[in-house]
Order: structure tokens, then sequence, then C-alpha cells
């Protein structure tokens, strides 16, 4: 974590004045370095450099989520969705824009979206874990059983006490309660 960091700075400074150097430096500080607000800056001069690039925009959406500022996070992946609509790593961002429909409490939204990634790339994590949670959270507890069960046999060691080990630089603890309150319900054991 320590050298990805490392290099995620250097890039940034080699890269001062390239977008898609900027943001990808901006997306690993905050997740390596469990700094959000420092990828941002560099994430916000990528966007200014090139508002046209949909990998800088979802870049921006998931530190955005990381920050809590949901409504940007799902702005900046439906920008990103919509500037390169059949891009080969367009999942990247459907699946943020779940995840991001989830924390903002637009269950039916979020199970939509990562229902769509789930039809591509059936084992999915991210888009599992978004099906299990958003259907618990929502009172569809088959659904939820269903999606959970996929994800256990994804990552089969996956418990309550140890998600943590795995989750992103959240800065609000509300949003942090709200995916356990979710893991809880759709079965996850402790």
């Amino acid at each position: 974590l320590l050298e990805g960091a490392r290099l995620a700075r250097l890039a940034a400074s080699y890269g001062r004045d390239d977008a898609v150097a900027l943001a990808d430096a901006g997306g690993a500080l905050a997740y390596l370095a469990m700094d959000p607000e420092a990828g941002m800056l560099l994430i916000e001069r990528a966007c200014a450099l090139n508002p046209n690039s949909a990998r800088v925009w979802g870049h921006a959406g998931n530190v955005n989520a990381f920050l809590g500022d949901v409504a940007a996070s799902i702005e900046n992946f439906e920008r990103a969705i919509r500037l390169s609509p059949v891009d080969p790593g367009r999942v990247i961002f459907e699946y943020g824009l779940a995840f991001a429909l989830f924390m903002a409490g637009r269950y039916d939204d979020a199970v939509a979206w990562a229902e769509r990634v789930l039809s591509e790339q059936p084992r999915h994590p991210v888009a599992l874990e978004v099906c299990a949670t958003a259907n618990a959270l929502s009172g569809r507890m088959d659904e939820a059983r269903r999606a959970m069960a996929a994800l256990r046999a994804v990552w089969p060691d996956l418990r309550l006490s140890n998600r943590v080990n795995s989750m992103a630089p959240f800065r609000r603890p509300d949003d942090i309660a709200r995916i356990y309150e979710g893991l809880r319900a759709a079965g996850l054991p402790e």
C-alpha cells in the first residue's frame, strides 16, 4: 500500500498536465493511501484538463462516494456513461453508479444497475454486494439471500468482522453503517 501510494504521487508529479495520469493517481491515493481528499484534488485538476474523459469522471464518482457526496458521485458516473456508452471498461462506471445509488438510499435503482453489471459479469463482487444489501434494506429478503449466497461463493471467507479490512475510505460513518446493516440483513455471518 505504501509503495502504491508512493508511485501514485510520483505519477501525479510526472503527469501534472495529463488528465488520465492525474485521475489514476488520485484514485490510487484515495484508496491505497486512504486519503480521498488528496485524491480528489488531483481528480479535480484532471476534470479541468479533460472534461470529456469518461475515465476521469469515473474516478471522480468513486472518490465523491468515499467523501460522502453521493449526489455528485451519481452525477459523475452518469456523465462517464454518457461520454462513453460502449466503453469496454464501462462496467466500472456501472457498478460505481449502482453503489452510489445504494448509498443514496435509491435501492431499486441500485439493484437495476447492479443487475446490469451481473448480466455481463455474474461473479462481480461489488454488484453482488449491492444486490444483497439493497434488496435486504428494501425488504426483498429472498433476492437478498440469493445475492449473498452468490457473493459468498465468490468471496467465501467474507464475514462482517473482516469486511472492514477491504472497506474503501468512506468519510461518513453513516455510510459504513448502512453497508453493514445491509450485509447483516442479507445474512452475512459475523
